[in-house]
């Protein structure tokens, strides 16, 4: 999650990432890992109904 203050408490962005994650190695093989993106999904509606003074961007 990256947060970014411009100083005014109304002109906070949050932008929430949620998902799992892929590299690859090369060409055929890759890493991965087993998450599913539900604690990043859980903070995006909990702010989603609640502080208004903030500006969310949610990316799955």
């Amino acid at each position: 999650m990256l947060i970014v203050n411009l100083k005014e408490e109304g002109n906070m962005r949050i932008l929430i990432t949620a998902g799992s994650t892929m590299s690859m190695i090369d060409n055929v093989r890759g890493i991965t890992n087993v998450f599913t993106g539900r604690t990043g999904a859980g903070y995006a509606v909990e702010n989603m109904f609640g502080k208004a003074a903030f500006q969310w961007v949610t990316l799955t």
